[in-house]
């Protein structure tokens, strides 16, 4: 395994991502593809699309660097991108671009009903992706119904 693609949008569910995929990237040698996507927008007016175009783009920069920093932390070599569309669609097309041999995806945990009604990333990608899919759960903390 040479390169390993992981798509983080900075929540908990990606962080967990992102630590696992290293970890797993500092094990076997591999180099890794950092993505996030921004969806896209519908026409808003041209002042309040690029004030919310701003805060994407922020956003998901924000969740590149600290990606980025833990994966220097661990001396993991890695590339960023910033995607719009189709999540899936979009991490399973950079997959293919990036010539990635897995991707690794954080999952919200949403039970079936949930992932039913708003769709689910992860679920939809095990069917889009060219390459092996690593679903990747936080943690749920002590105390907490899973």
């Amino acid at each position: 395994m040479k390169r390993i693609l992981i798509a983080t949008d900075g929540s908990d569910g990606a962080r967990t991502a992102v630590d696992e995929g290293i970890a797993l990237a500092y094990e076997v040698g591999a180099d890794v593809v950092f993505v996030t996507v921004r969806h896209d927008t519908p026409l808003l007016g041209d002042e309040i699309y690029q004030r919310r175009l701003t805060t994407q783009l922020a956003h998901a920069r924000e969740a590149l660097d600290e990606a980025g920093s833990e994966a220097e932390r661990y001396g993991v070599p890695c590339q960023t991108d910033i995607l719009e569309g189709d999540p899936a669609r979009c991490i399973a097309e950079a997959a293919r671009f990036h010539g990635a041999d897995l991707v690794v995806v954080g999952s919200r945990g949403h039970g079936g009903l949930m992932s039913a009604v708003l769709g689910s990333v992860s679920r939809q990608l095990l069917t889009e992706s060219p390459v092996p899919v690593m679903v990747v759960r936080a943690p749920v903390p002590a105390g907490t119904a899973a």
